[in-house]
């Protein structure tokens, strides 16, 4: 399962060979003092009566065999139906859902960083990695780019039957083009005042 808003720029076949033993789902990579987790934890901690540190995984991605997925949706339901029941008030939907049941099943969870990464374009909050060039991984998740980057590739592959060349998705996505010349004298000059 992959949200809309993620481009796949590789094979997956690594990830469907690791779903043979594994749920594949993201680490949102958040440290305990980020607000988001500290809230996460509040809550599930106040649900579980669990005060051991979980791993936040976003809800933008799931991967699996059929034996392994029926466990966890079947786990999930039943904390779905327990938040509903309890009236529960929780703040992070899906997440919150993952949180728990991925905790339970630890032991067949596999983070899947190697594959996606949720890049965050936006002028406010710029977070990327290189790791679309150098190691790549397979899926680019770019919530900023759901309302501009993602229309335009979708209307140019309506239009021609294909995506543009990877230089131009990577342009149209807020990614630097790590291959350019301007991008080298950058890291170049960056070098020189550094030492």
């Amino acid at each position: 399962m992959l949200d809309a808003d993620t481009y796949c720029q590789s094979s997956l076949d690594d990830l469907f060979k690791e779903t043979k033993y594994n749920i594949m789902l993201m680490d949102i990579q958040h440290r305990l003092t980020i607000p988001n987790y500290k809230k996460t934890y509040e809550e599930y901690q106040k649900f579980t009566s669990n005060t051991d540190y979980p791993t936040n995984y976003g809800g933008e991605f799931w991967a699996g065999n059929k034996e392994l997925l029926k466990i966890y949706i079947d786990k999930a339901e039943s904390v779905y139906h327990k938040i509903i029941d309890s009236n529960f008030v929780q703040n992070f939907g899906d997440e919150f859902i993952t949180c728990i049941v991925a905790n339970e099943m630890r032991d067949k969870i596999k983070n899947a960083n190697a594959y996606i990464f949720r890049f965050w374009t936006a002028r406010s909050f710029y977070l990327i990695s290189t790791n679309y060039v150098y190691n790549p991984i397979s899926i680019l998740h770019l919530p900023c780019e759901k309302n501009r980057a993602m229309l335009v590739l979708f209307k140019y592959y309506i239009k021609n039957n294909k995506f543009p060349e990877q230089k131009k998705i990577i342009s149209l996505l807020c990614l630097p083009d790590c291959s350019s010349k301007l991008f080298k004298i950058k890291n170049l000059i960056k070098k020189k005042f550094l030492i």
